[in-house]
């Protein structure tokens, strides 16, 4: 049983349903509160000149009438522009902390969370950049709290994290069995460099690394992060330039592993050095920008398996070659694929699947479309591995082919290719 849980088990049997009339406001201790049920309050909006020094907010707020309330939001703009607060103290009863909440405390230096709010709202420390010192019990409690933006959190302005015994918190490395990192939880920390995520975390929230420069992402499974769920591009750390290091050694080669099953929306979108991209037969869908800006990629294949492509989700990226192994042409979003590839790349796809792909949404557009081809001119071809020579369809040789569909040998290869 939670906190929250035990003292308002301990609060029911001594309490009446309020009254709306009597009990919707009180102030208990120089701070007012809002009753937002029958067992408990909020904190309201305060006076800015009666907000002084040092405020710990009890988990247990005592009514006028003796009524006991447990404190389970601060309000929205509740201690906004009070600029003489230097302190505060959240208890761990705490669930949500509203928009703009400590807003405009020039003053505030130190905020201490005993506990993990759900939620912590828009731009609830906007403008308090005294801020310097900032609580929490763990990592853990941490980076499990949603923060509406970048502004709602105090490390917003390059505040210290410390644990609750007053020792720095080690943000770099994300505790084992970790499944979540909550929304801008660790936005704008501006020394941050390098970061290690393990193969537990399923979900990273909105803005969990944006204004973090993030130089070195270490992983232990190339497999588990392609199936993280992004809340948006800057959720991922490679979205500023990041290097995955796995195992030790940095990664130049997106092989994604076989079993993985689907590629997440922003998986490796700005993933710059990465040279060659390959998808396995397992990959049922690739999510929207999962490779975006990828930019130094020159390769690609699918695996035969894939029956869907994301918007965008190879933008940004001229590749030279596309090899596809999906005998059926994989449905393909608006702008899956760079205007650059599409008129440049040599798409090579599987024997008796050419006129598919031909004639499908968005494949159609690439200019050059090989099928592989089993023919029966391998023994005549391959004189010189540098010639490119063509026949036509009967086997005979032609040294100038104009529109058609053709087999093309280079180097032992042969393709079946449609000139236009």
């Amino acid at each position: 049983m939670t906190t929250l849980s035990k003292l308002l088990a301990s609060l029911l049997p001594v309490m009446s349903v309020a009254s709306a009339a009597n009990a919707e406001s009180f102030c208990y201790d120089g701070i007012i509160y809002n009753v937002t049920s029958d067992s408990t309050c909020e904190v309201g909006r305060q006076t800015p000149d009666d907000i002084n020094g040092d405020v710990a907010l009890p988990a247990v707020a005592v009514g006028e009438d003796g009524k006991s309330y447990v404190l389970t939001a601060v309000s929205n703009f509740a201690f906004v522009t009070c600029a003489s607060l230097t302190k505060v103290s959240i208890p761990e009863t705490v669930e949500t902390v509203g928009n703009s909440s400590f807003s405009k405390c020039a003053s505030l230096k130190v905020v201490r969370f005993l506990g993990s709010p759900v939620s912590v709202g828009s731009n609830c420390f906007s403008e308090s950049e005294s801020i310097a010192e900032v609580y929490t019990p763990t990592l853990e409690s941490w980076i499990s709290t949603d923060f509406k933006d970048a502004s709602a959190s105090p490390l917003n302005y390059g505040a210290t994290l410390f644990n609750s015994e007053g020792i720095p918190v080690d943000c770099s490395v994300i505790p084992d069995g970790t499944v979540r990192i909550g929304n801008y939880s660790l936005s704008n920390m501006k020394t941050l460099e390098t970061v290690t995520i393990p193969e537990s975390i399923a979900e990273i929230g909105t803005g969990a690394f944006t204004g973090t420069p993030v130089k070195y992402l270490n992983i232990t499974s190339l497999a588990a992060w392609a199936e993280i769920t992004f809340g948006n591009y800057t959720a991922n750390p490679l979205y500023a330039g990041a290097v995955i290091v796995l195992d030790g050694k940095e990664v130049t080669n997106l092989d994604i592993p076989y079993g993985v099953t689907s590629i997440s929306n922003y998986a490796f979108m700005n993933y710059k050095v990465a040279e060659t991209i390959t998808v396995p037969a397992s990959v049922k869908a690739i999510g929207i920008q999962a490779f975006s800006g990828c930019t130094a990629a020159r390769s690609l294949s699918i695996g035969e398996g894939v029956a869907s492509i994301g918007m965008n989700a190879f933008q940004n990226i001229d590749f030279k070659t596309v090899r596809s192994y999906a005998v059926n042409p994989p449905e393909l979003a608006r702008n899956s694929f760079s205007e650059n590839t599409y008129s440049t790349a040599i798409l090579t796809v599987p024997q008796g699947s050419l006129e598919a792909y031909m004639a499908a949404s968005q494949w159609k557009k690439f200019q050059s479309i090989e099928e592989e081809a089993t023919t029966g001119i391998g023994s005549v071809v391959g004189d010189d591995a540098g010639e490119v020579i063509y026949y036509n369809l009967a086997g005979q040789k032609i040294d100038n082919p104009s529109a058609g569909t053709y087999i093309r040998s280079h180097g032992g290869r042969n393709v079946k290719v449609i000139i236009r």
